[in-house]
């Protein structure tokens, strides 16, 4: 590796890395709900070694019931030994994992014989669109979790595989796994892509990885059942709405029809497809992104118009070159990477596609690589200056308009507030409602406020179970969170409710 190309890719790292931890703090300007959970569970690991359960040292924390894994939470307890316990350092982990997938996709590239130049495209890519950029700014598992991932795919998709480079693979597969359940539930699919580009009439060459990453697979099944059993809820299979829907369109038919189309795998298939179509459509990739507030800057989506536009060159192309088996295997695990985001029922998802968009941006510059010499050239250079364009613009929205335009969702003023509330509080004992439509509201209470364990253990109270199975909280020392204001209690001297998208006090 040239010398001019290690200086680049250092650059590039350096500019992902100032891009995604200035005003970390505050941009976005407070935790979300999940990211509170993170922390206050690695706040009581940290002092305790338990969870907000009282469970000693879990496998996976239950936290609302959607039963987050392990990894970014004793990350962060690891942290707290050594750093104060605040919102920069909470998202701290996951901006350095967005940080080092820079490099972690150029030494991919590498692997996948693109050339150095073409590579530090790639990690020009991951370090200026919305995607990488957004997501390493937010206490988000799944971004520490893909880092992981692709440096494991780095090592299994060396063109000379080796004993050394599989069980580096499959540790940094296990790492992954213990972020996020993303891996776990990829893991058989891309087991099978990796064993198309090693030839699969050649066993010696992918048997004993195959094996072993199956053995992973298992293993983590079983050991993660509850977090297993949680995310088959949100799938297409298992929703009640989706369900009912099933048997509305299998009763539109009669005879023989019924049974050839109005059966499952016709009704779920054309679920899934539609929403594969989303997940490559601009609407999503492009210009307006998912439905969810938390995963993108208002007004922007996922890419940017050059990477979308030469990813789905990429695809086909690979389509067209599919009878070669580097091009067959490279399309396979960008088909393969949409299935977490295709089989749940708020599809299209970013969170669940962070791989896919990895190998598609791969998909992107693989098409420069292909570029006859002459035009090729103008072309690359063209698009290279328009990452650089589009960063521009995105990089002002983000650092100079969004701090004014936060998604409401988030409460934004609520530590500030609950502080203020908790310092009069003491001093009379009072008590406070705080009005909390969501449930959520008593997490980042108990993380804003910094809440001694046995304080907290002591006088949190969660509601029931609802019918997904998610626990909401109820009451956390002088915190009573109900549902609208006619619920507040006699004895409750302060009133907190979020209206006109502002707190206030009553």
């Amino acid at each position: 590796m040239k010398k001019n190309h290690i200086f680049l890719l250092a650059l590039l790292t350096l500019i992902g890395l100032l891009l995604r931890v200035w005003q970390l703090s505050t941009l976005p300007n407070i935790l979300n709900r999940d990211e509170a959970a993170l922390a206050y569970n690695a706040f009581l690991i940290e002092k305790t070694g338990r969870d907000e359960f009282g469970k000693k040292l879990p496998l996976t924390f239950e936290s609302f019931g959607d039963y987050k894994l392990p990894g970014y939470v004793y990350t962060l307890s690891l942290v707290f030994k050594a750093l104060p316990a605040n919102d920069f350092y909470v998202r701290l982990p996951s901006a350095v994992a967005g940080t080092l997938l820079i490099p972690v996709v150029f030494l991919l590239s590498k692997r996948l014989n693109l050339s150095s130049n073409k590579s530090l495209i790639l990690s020009l890519v991951i370090a200026v669109n919305p995607i990488f950029w957004f997501y390493s700014r937010i206490a988000f598992e799944a971004n520490v979790a893909l880092t992981f991932f692709v440096l494991a795919l780095t090592f299994f998709l060396s063109e000379k595989p080796t004993f050394k480079n599989d069980l580096l693979g499959i540790f940094f597969t296990i790492i992954a796994i213990l972020f996020y359940n993303t891996p776990l539930l990829l893991l058989p699919f891309f087991t099978l892509a990796i064993i198309v580009k090693r030839d699969i009439g050649k066993p010696k060459k992918w048997l004993p990885l195959a094996v072993g990453l199956g053995i992973i697979f298992i293993v983590f099944y079983l050991q993660l059942s509850d977090l297993t059993a949680r995310k088959k809820g949100i799938t297409w299979f298992n929703d009640e709405t989706t369900w009912d829907e099933s048997v509305k369109y299998y009763n539109q038919f009669s005879g023989l029809s019924q049974k050839i189309f109005g059966n499952k795998f016709v009704f779920y298939g054309e679920k899934i497809a539609t929403a594969l179509s989303k997940s490559l459509r601009p609407q999503f990739l492009v210009t307006t992104g998912g439905s969810h507030p938390w995963h993108t800057l208002p007004g922007w989506g996922h890419l940017y118009w050059p990477t979308y536009v030469f990813g789905i060159i990429g695809i086909l192309f690979l389509i067209k070159n599919i009878r070669h088996t580097n091009y067959s295997s490279n399309l396979l695990l960008i088909l393969f990477s949409l299935i977490p985001s295709v089989i749940t029922v708020d599809s299209p998802h970013a969170t669940r596609s962070l791989i896919f968009f990895v190998l598609f941006s791969l998909g992107s510059v693989l098409v420069l690589e292909k570029l006859p010499a002459k035009t090729g050239k103008v072309i690359t250079y063209a698009f290279v200056a328009s990452q650089i364009i589009f960063a521009t613009i995105y990089g002002y929205h983000y650092f100079f308009l969004f701090p004014k335009n936060q998604p409401p969702s988030l409460m934004s003023g609520f530590p500030k507030v609950i502080n203020e509330i908790e310092a009069k509080a003491q001093s009379n004992n009072g008590k406070v409602a705080i009005v909390d439509e969501s449930g959520y509201q008593y997490i980042l209470t108990a993380w804003y406020l910094k809440l001694e364990p046995d304080y907290f253990f002591n006088t949190v109270i969660k509601q029931l179970p609802n019918k997904i199975g998610f626990k909401y909280g109820q009451q956390v020392g002088r915190y009573h969170f109900i549902a609208k204001n006619t619920d507040r209690d006699s004895t409750e001297t302060v009133l907190l409710e979020w209206k006109d998208n502002l707190w206030q006090i009553h």
